[in-house]
Protein backbone atom coordinates (compact mmCIF):
# COMPACT_ATOMS: atom_id res chain seq x y z
CA UNK A 1 0.00 0.00 0.00
CA UNK A 2 1.54 3.65 -0.89
CA UNK A 3 0.53 4.79 2.79
CA UNK A 4 2.11 2.36 4.67
CA UNK A 5 5.03 2.50 1.93
CA UNK A 6 5.19 6.32 1.55
CA UNK A 7 4.58 7.51 4.79
CA UNK A 8 6.04 11.14 3.83
CA UNK A 9 5.71 11.40 0.35
CA UNK A 10 1.80 10.48 1.29
CA UNK A 11 1.63 13.38 3.84
CA UNK A 12 3.58 15.63 1.73
CA UNK A 13 0.92 15.47 -1.02
CA UNK A 14 -2.18 14.90 1.01
CA UNK A 15 -1.17 18.45 2.96
CA UNK A 16 -0.30 20.37 -0.80
CA UNK A 17 -4.31 18.71 -1.46
CA UNK A 18 -5.05 15.54 -3.54
CA UNK A 19 -6.89 16.05 -6.83
CA UNK A 20 -10.69 15.99 -5.63
CA UNK A 21 -11.88 12.79 -6.51
CA UNK A 22 -9.21 11.88 -4.65
CA UNK A 23 -9.85 13.77 -1.37
CA UNK A 24 -11.99 11.01 0.00
CA UNK A 25 -9.85 8.09 -0.37
CA UNK A 26 -6.61 10.07 0.70
CA UNK A 27 -8.72 10.89 4.15
CA UNK A 28 -9.77 7.39 4.90
CA UNK A 29 -6.22 6.46 4.04
CA UNK A 30 -5.20 8.85 6.90
CA UNK A 31 -7.19 7.85 9.40
CA UNK A 32 -6.54 4.29 8.90
CA UNK A 33 -10.55 3.60 8.91
CA UNK A 34 -10.35 0.12 8.13
CA UNK A 35 -8.84 -0.10 11.68
CA UNK A 36 -11.91 0.79 13.42
CA UNK A 37 -14.45 -0.89 11.09
CA UNK A 38 -17.14 -3.73 11.98
CA UNK A 39 -19.08 -5.25 9.86
CA UNK A 40 -22.90 -4.77 9.96
CA UNK A 41 -22.70 -2.52 13.39
CA UNK A 42 -23.65 1.01 11.70
CA UNK A 43 -26.99 -1.02 10.98
CA UNK A 44 -27.41 -1.80 14.51
CA UNK A 45 -26.06 1.19 15.93
CA UNK A 46 -28.57 3.21 13.36
CA UNK A 47 -31.83 1.06 14.81
CA UNK A 48 -31.03 2.09 17.76
CA UNK A 49 -31.17 5.77 16.93
CA UNK A 50 -34.48 6.16 19.36
CA UNK A 51 -32.49 5.31 22.78
CA UNK A 52 -29.58 7.75 21.97
CA UNK A 53 -30.26 10.47 24.76
CA UNK A 54 -29.29 13.12 22.57
CA UNK A 55 -31.55 12.70 19.83
CA UNK A 56 -33.13 15.71 20.04
CA UNK A 57 -30.24 17.48 20.95
CA UNK A 58 -28.97 16.08 17.95
CA UNK A 59 -31.92 16.84 15.71
CA UNK A 60 -32.14 20.65 16.60
CA UNK A 61 -28.48 21.27 15.90
CA UNK A 62 -29.01 19.11 12.28
CA UNK A 63 -31.81 21.36 11.03
CA UNK A 64 -29.45 24.37 11.40
CA UNK A 65 -25.94 22.38 10.33
CA UNK A 66 -24.92 23.53 6.64
CA UNK A 67 -28.93 24.67 5.77
CA UNK A 68 -27.70 25.35 1.51
CA UNK A 69 -25.96 22.41 0.67
CA UNK A 70 -26.56 19.46 3.11
CA UNK A 71 -29.72 18.72 2.42
CA UNK A 72 -29.78 14.88 3.75
CA UNK A 73 -30.42 15.58 7.24
CA UNK A 74 -31.90 12.16 8.48
CA UNK A 75 -28.31 10.76 7.15
CA UNK A 76 -26.67 13.22 9.48
CA UNK A 77 -28.92 12.80 12.41
CA UNK A 78 -28.42 8.71 12.02
CA UNK A 79 -24.42 8.90 11.83
CA UNK A 80 -24.57 11.26 14.86
CA UNK A 81 -26.74 9.46 17.03
CA UNK A 82 -24.35 6.14 16.01
CA UNK A 83 -21.68 7.88 17.41
CA UNK A 84 -23.28 8.93 20.93
CA UNK A 85 -24.00 5.13 21.12
CA UNK A 86 -20.97 3.94 19.88
CA UNK A 87 -18.80 6.60 22.34
CA UNK A 88 -21.19 6.95 25.19
CA UNK A 89 -18.42 8.74 27.37
CA UNK A 90 -19.02 11.26 24.84
CA UNK A 91 -21.80 11.25 23.46
CA UNK A 92 -22.70 14.34 21.25
CA UNK A 93 -21.72 17.92 21.76
CA UNK A 94 -22.67 20.79 19.22
CA UNK A 95 -19.49 21.05 17.04
CA UNK A 96 -19.38 17.63 16.18
CA UNK A 97 -22.03 17.97 13.55
CA UNK A 98 -20.15 20.57 11.81
CA UNK A 99 -17.56 17.96 11.21
CA UNK A 100 -19.64 14.46 10.98
CA UNK A 101 -21.01 16.63 7.82
CA UNK A 102 -18.43 18.29 5.98
CA UNK A 103 -17.22 14.06 6.18
CA UNK A 104 -20.46 13.72 4.59
CA UNK A 105 -20.08 15.86 2.05
CA UNK A 106 -16.75 15.43 0.94
CA UNK A 107 -17.73 11.45 0.83
CA UNK A 108 -20.56 12.47 -1.58
CA UNK A 109 -23.29 11.47 0.60
CA UNK A 110 -22.41 8.03 1.83
CA UNK A 111 -23.53 7.27 5.08
CA UNK A 112 -21.70 4.12 6.34
CA UNK A 113 -18.66 5.41 5.22
CA UNK A 114 -18.80 8.81 6.66
CA UNK A 115 -19.78 7.05 10.19
CA UNK A 116 -16.76 5.07 10.01
CA UNK A 117 -14.54 7.86 9.12
CA UNK A 118 -16.22 10.06 11.42
CA UNK A 119 -15.93 7.51 14.13
CA UNK A 120 -11.74 6.76 12.91
CA UNK A 121 -11.67 10.66 13.17
CA UNK A 122 -12.69 11.13 17.03
CA UNK A 123 -11.24 7.62 18.42
CA UNK A 124 -7.31 8.13 17.39
CA UNK A 125 -5.14 7.41 20.59
CA UNK A 126 -3.59 10.40 22.03
CA UNK A 127 0.23 11.32 21.91
CA UNK A 128 1.23 13.84 24.01
CA UNK A 129 4.80 14.14 23.03
CA UNK A 130 3.07 15.99 20.01
CA UNK A 131 -0.31 15.67 19.38
CA UNK A 132 -0.24 14.40 16.21
CA UNK A 133 -2.96 12.81 15.03
CA UNK A 134 -4.74 12.70 18.53
CA UNK A 135 -8.44 11.94 18.35
CA UNK A 136 -10.67 14.31 18.01
CA UNK A 137 -13.65 12.75 20.89
CA UNK A 138 -11.04 14.38 23.62
CA UNK A 139 -12.00 17.96 22.48
CA UNK A 140 -15.69 17.07 23.52
CA UNK A 141 -14.71 15.02 26.88
CA UNK A 142 -16.59 16.24 30.52
CA UNK A 143 -15.03 20.25 30.99
CA UNK A 144 -13.61 19.86 27.18
CA UNK A 145 -10.01 19.08 28.91
CA UNK A 146 -8.48 19.18 24.88
CA UNK A 147 -9.85 22.25 24.31
CA UNK A 148 -8.37 24.11 27.62
CA UNK A 149 -5.12 22.58 26.33
CA UNK A 150 -5.18 23.96 23.16
CA UNK A 151 -6.14 27.32 24.26
CA UNK A 152 -3.08 27.34 26.83
CA UNK A 153 -0.85 26.02 23.65
CA UNK A 154 -2.18 28.61 21.78
CA UNK A 155 -1.81 31.55 24.16
CA UNK A 156 2.04 30.64 24.34
CA UNK A 157 2.63 31.09 20.61
CA UNK A 158 0.62 34.19 19.76
CA UNK A 159 1.94 37.25 19.66
CA UNK A 160 2.57 38.98 22.71
CA UNK A 161 1.96 42.23 22.00
CA UNK A 162 -1.84 40.59 19.62
CA UNK A 163 -2.43 38.23 22.41
CA UNK A 164 -2.27 40.99 25.30
CA UNK A 165 -4.66 43.83 22.93
CA UNK A 166 -6.98 41.38 22.93
CA UNK A 167 -6.44 40.59 26.66
CA UNK A 168 -7.19 44.30 27.41
CA UNK A 169 -10.30 44.75 25.11
CA UNK A 170 -11.74 41.80 27.06
CA UNK A 171 -11.47 39.22 24.27
CA UNK A 172 -9.28 36.41 26.47
CA UNK A 173 -8.20 33.06 24.22
CA UNK A 174 -10.86 31.16 25.69
CA UNK A 175 -13.78 33.72 24.75
CA UNK A 176 -13.74 32.89 20.72
CA UNK A 177 -11.17 30.19 19.90
CA UNK A 178 -13.74 27.43 21.11
CA UNK A 179 -15.64 28.04 18.30
CA UNK A 180 -12.64 27.26 16.04
CA UNK A 181 -11.27 24.06 17.54
CA UNK A 182 -14.06 22.40 18.48
CA UNK A 183 -15.60 22.73 14.95
CA UNK A 184 -12.15 22.54 13.11
CA UNK A 185 -13.01 26.25 11.35
CA UNK A 186 -16.13 25.27 9.91
CA UNK A 187 -18.07 27.88 12.70
CA UNK A 188 -15.64 30.61 11.02
CA UNK A 189 -14.50 29.88 7.74
CA UNK A 190 -16.76 28.78 3.83
CA UNK A 191 -15.99 25.32 3.26
CA UNK A 192 -13.46 25.14 0.72
CA UNK A 193 -11.38 26.61 3.15
CA UNK A 194 -11.80 24.10 5.69
CA UNK A 195 -11.84 20.98 2.80
CA UNK A 196 -7.51 22.39 2.15
CA UNK A 197 -7.14 22.97 6.25
CA UNK A 198 -8.83 19.30 6.59
CA UNK A 199 -6.10 18.45 3.92
CA UNK A 200 -3.25 19.79 6.42
CA UNK A 201 -4.73 18.22 9.76
CA UNK A 202 -5.40 14.78 8.54
CA UNK A 203 -1.56 14.98 6.89
CA UNK A 204 -0.22 16.31 9.64
CA UNK A 205 -2.42 15.85 12.70
CA UNK A 206 -4.94 18.16 14.99
CA UNK A 207 -1.91 20.26 16.69
CA UNK A 208 -1.64 21.53 13.09
CA UNK A 209 -4.86 23.82 14.00
CA UNK A 210 -2.60 25.68 16.77
CA UNK A 211 -0.30 27.12 13.24
CA UNK A 212 -3.09 27.15 10.81
CA UNK A 213 -4.87 29.70 14.04
CA UNK A 214 -1.40 31.86 14.53
CA UNK A 215 -1.42 32.55 10.83
CA UNK A 216 -5.35 33.57 10.49
CA UNK A 217 -4.39 36.08 13.38
CA UNK A 218 -1.34 37.15 12.01
CA UNK A 219 -3.54 37.65 9.13
CA UNK A 220 -5.86 39.56 11.18
CA UNK A 221 -3.90 41.62 13.35
CA UNK A 222 -3.56 45.17 11.52
CA UNK A 223 -7.40 44.89 11.55
CA UNK A 224 -7.77 44.28 15.18
CA UNK A 225 -5.50 46.95 16.00
CA UNK A 226 -7.44 49.34 13.81
CA UNK A 227 -10.66 48.46 15.47
CA UNK A 228 -10.07 49.90 18.97
CA UNK A 229 -13.15 48.68 20.28
CA UNK A 230 -14.46 44.91 21.91
CA UNK A 231 -17.21 45.06 19.25
CA UNK A 232 -15.33 45.31 16.22
CA UNK A 233 -12.74 42.91 17.42
CA UNK A 234 -15.04 40.35 17.75
CA UNK A 235 -16.65 40.65 14.74
CA UNK A 236 -13.37 40.58 13.25
CA UNK A 237 -12.79 37.41 14.98
CA UNK A 238 -16.23 35.64 13.49
CA UNK A 239 -14.41 36.10 9.90
CA UNK A 240 -17.48 38.27 8.60
CA UNK A 241 -17.75 38.05 4.54
CA UNK A 242 -16.09 41.34 4.50
CA UNK A 243 -13.00 39.76 6.81
CA UNK A 244 -12.49 37.27 4.19
CA UNK A 245 -12.75 38.46 0.92
CA UNK A 246 -10.22 41.63 2.16
CA UNK A 247 -7.67 39.49 4.58
CA UNK A 248 -8.26 35.26 4.01
CA UNK A 249 -9.44 34.64 0.79
CA UNK A 250 -6.61 32.55 -0.37
CA UNK A 251 -6.40 29.48 1.80
CA UNK A 252 -3.20 28.68 0.00
CA UNK A 253 -1.72 31.94 1.92
CA UNK A 254 -3.20 30.88 5.21
CA UNK A 255 -1.56 27.44 4.86
CA UNK A 256 1.32 28.70 3.58
CA UNK A 257 1.83 30.60 6.29
CA UNK A 258 0.72 28.08 8.64
CA UNK A 259 3.45 25.60 6.80
CA UNK A 260 6.31 28.24 7.86
CA UNK A 261 5.31 28.33 11.90
CA UNK A 262 7.63 26.38 13.46
CA UNK A 263 6.39 24.89 16.93
CA UNK A 264 9.33 24.46 19.42
CA UNK A 265 7.03 21.41 21.45
CA UNK A 266 9.87 20.51 23.89
CA UNK A 267 9.19 24.39 25.18
CA UNK A 268 5.49 23.35 25.28
CA UNK A 269 6.31 20.01 27.17
CA UNK A 270 5.31 21.27 30.71
CA UNK A 271 1.69 22.65 29.25
CA UNK A 272 1.05 19.37 27.96
CA UNK A 273 1.85 17.36 30.70
CA UNK A 274 -0.21 19.29 33.36
CA UNK A 275 -2.93 18.62 30.79
CA UNK A 276 -2.17 15.31 29.99
CA UNK A 277 -2.79 13.66 32.93
CA UNK A 278 -6.40 15.30 33.13
CA UNK A 279 -7.18 14.15 29.48
CA UNK A 280 -5.14 10.73 30.55
CA UNK A 281 -7.83 9.76 33.09
CA UNK A 282 -11.08 10.18 30.71
CA UNK A 283 -9.27 8.57 28.32
CA UNK A 284 -7.69 5.56 30.07
CA UNK A 285 -11.61 4.99 31.19
CA UNK A 286 -12.81 5.24 27.92
CA UNK A 287 -9.91 2.83 26.81
CA UNK A 288 -11.09 0.53 29.48
CA UNK A 289 -14.71 0.48 27.84
CA UNK A 290 -13.42 0.12 24.60
CA UNK A 291 -11.99 -3.38 26.04
CA UNK A 292 -14.81 -4.79 27.30
CA UNK A 293 -16.51 -4.13 23.78
CA UNK A 294 -13.43 -5.45 21.65
CA UNK A 295 -13.77 -8.55 22.44
CA UNK A 296 -17.66 -9.06 21.82
CA UNK A 297 -16.77 -7.02 18.70
CA UNK A 298 -14.20 -9.46 17.60
CA UNK A 299 -17.18 -12.16 17.69
CA UNK A 300 -19.22 -9.82 15.59
CA UNK A 301 -16.16 -9.67 12.98
CA UNK A 302 -15.79 -13.70 12.90
CA UNK A 303 -19.50 -14.50 12.76
CA UNK A 304 -19.99 -11.51 9.79
CA UNK A 305 -17.29 -13.44 8.07
CA UNK A 306 -18.32 -16.75 8.54
CA UNK A 307 -21.57 -15.45 7.19
CA UNK A 308 -20.05 -13.64 4.28
CA UNK A 309 -18.05 -16.93 3.31
CA UNK A 310 -20.83 -19.08 3.18
CA UNK A 311 -22.80 -16.55 0.60
CA UNK A 312 -19.41 -15.17 -1.72
CA UNK A 313 -17.05 -17.62 -0.66
CA UNK A 314 -14.55 -15.79 1.96
CA UNK A 315 -15.10 -12.48 -0.55
CA UNK A 316 -15.69 -9.19 1.89
CA UNK A 317 -16.55 -6.31 -0.07
CA UNK A 318 -15.52 -3.02 1.68
CA UNK A 319 -15.29 -0.73 -1.45
CA UNK A 320 -14.10 2.57 0.83
CA UNK A 321 -10.89 1.12 1.79
CA UNK A 322 -9.74 1.70 -1.71
CA UNK A 323 -6.14 3.50 -0.76
CA UNK A 324 -4.59 6.18 -3.36
CA UNK A 325 -1.68 4.76 -4.94
CA UNK A 326 1.31 7.28 -6.06
CA UNK A 327 0.27 8.58 -8.96
CA UNK A 328 -3.58 9.30 -7.80
CA UNK A 329 -2.05 11.63 -4.47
Amino acid sequence: MFVLLNPRLFSKKLSAGPPSEFRWASWKAALNVSHFFVPDKYERLKANKGKSKWLDMIMQDVARTFPRCLHNKEALENILAAYSIYNETVGYCQGMGYIAGLLFLVSESREEETFWTFVAFMEQRVSFDRLPLCGLNKLFLPNFPMVRLFEELLAKLLDKDLKRYLDDMGLPIELWFHKWISTLFLYSFPIQHCIRFWDVLMSGGVSCSLSLACAILSKLGPKLYQAQTTEKCNEILKIPPQILSELLADPEDIISTAKSIRINWKSLNRIVQKHASCIGRQVNTKILNDTRKSASEKVEIERANKKRTSVDSGAVSYTHLTLPTNREV
